[in-house]
């Protein structure tokens, strides 16, 4: 399933894996680091500004409670996406 949400980001997710890509702006070729297990945080390799995020099991993360409270230089509404992949507008 792939979205936009406002100008600049975007994000993909892959329901066989679980895998959720969140991008800032145009693609483009990055590296990553990783500050927890399971949660990528994307650079931009040029200038390493911020590319993105990339969170493994994102979906049993969110039903678990367990995403990491991690500053990011962008408010990525995790749990506002995870609403629009099961559907629904629920508030939990």
């Amino acid at each position: 399933m792939r979205n936009r949400v406002g100008n600049e980001i975007s994000y993909d997710y892959d329901r066989r894996f679980d895998v959720l890509y969140v991008s800032f702006g145009a693609p483009r070729e990055s590296y990553c680091e990783e500050p927890e297990e399971g949660f990528l945080i994307r650079h931009n390799l040029i200038d390493g500004s911020f590319a993105g995020v990339t969170v493994i099991e994102f979906m049993r993360r969110c039903q678990e409670g367990t995403l990491p409270k991690i500053p990011l230089p962008v408010d990525i509404d995790f749990r506002g996406i995870a609403r629009r992949l099961r559907g629904t507008s629920e508030t939990t």
